[in-house]
């Protein structure tokens, strides 16, 4: 005699089953670090895709999953929990489906609630030649607020006119205040000091074509000759460097707004 189950058992027990693994990536939420790092991973362009230091976002954690990370510097490599429970270095669009795919990524399956840092010594792949290649060397560890910061300030960029976008984002993402001196010139600025720099470097290289050209600086005819075929570069140069004030201006504006934005989704998700 078989035994059946009442009809619509499944409708009690599934919520039961789901309710699992949400508790737990609501857990690994609440005692997660505000940062990973990833090391030792080897490989072509490891150092601008996988290996680097990713910051939580969590305004990108959906209800009852795992948190989802930004890679700090390149706004487009995430390190996210695939639908196959591996967590996964990818992109973004790899990052709105968590879809199984990206540059690295977890050998197997990791249990409910296991944050990336605790996954197991030895249980990384990195792709190498198109194919996923086990790499024991790699290394991922928890990094605090306090580190991150810290971290953050001596990875300032030298050309951000500010203390560097990490700095900013690192500040902003603690609740703290990103002072004009940290944040930097305003975008008139940016765009007037980066079209100043760019004319000098146009009004430079015309002089520089002239000299290496063995020309006779008194030979005016000749010079003006040679200043005629170059007359853009000085105009050139300068609309450049007024484009990138505009987007390093942007750069340090992106940064501030993610911080502050990720600050008060850590406080909704605490």
């Amino acid at each position: 005699m078989s035994h059946e189950k009442e009809e619509g058992w499944w409708d009690e027990a599934l919520p039961e089953a789901e309710d699992a693994p949400a508790a737990a990536w609501n857990a690994a939420a609440a005692r997660g670090p505000a940062a990973v790092t990833i090391a030792g991973a080897t490989g072509e362009d490891v150092d601008e895709n996988v290996n680097g230091m990713f910051d939580r976002v969590p305004a990108e954690r959906r209800a009852g999953g795992a948190p989802v990370y930004r890679r700090r510097g390149v706004g487009d490599r995430w390190l996210l929990l695939a639908f196959t429970n591996q967590w996964y270095v990818g992109d973004t669009e790899d990052k709105d489906a968590r879809e199984a795919s990206g540059w690295a990524c977890t050998a197997t399956p990791v249990a409910a609630g296991t944050l990336p840092h605790e996954v197991p010594a030895g249980g990384w792949e990195v792709v190498v030649d198109g194919k996923y290649d086990p790499q024991p060397a790699v290394a991922v560890r928890g990094v605090t607020k306090a580190e991150a910061l810290a971290i953050a300030e001596t990875d300032d960029d030298a050309f951000s006119m500010g203390k560097g976008t990490e700095r900013i984002y690192a500040i902003a993402s603690t609740g703290s205040e990103v002072t004009p001196e940290v944040f930097g010139i305003g975008l008139v600025g940016s765009i007037i000091w980066n079209s100043v720099m760019g004319f000098i470097i146009g009004l430079l290289m015309p002089i520089l074509a002239l000299s290496s050209n063995s020309h006779n600086l008194w030979d005016f005819q000749g010079a003006y000759e040679t200043l005629i075929n170059i007359c853009w570069i000085i105009p050139t140069t300068t609309l450049l460097g007024a484009v990138y004030g505009a987007l390093n201006y942007g750069k340090r504006a992106v940064a501030l707004r993610r911080g502050k934005a990720d600050y008060l989704a850590s406080q909704e998700d605490a």
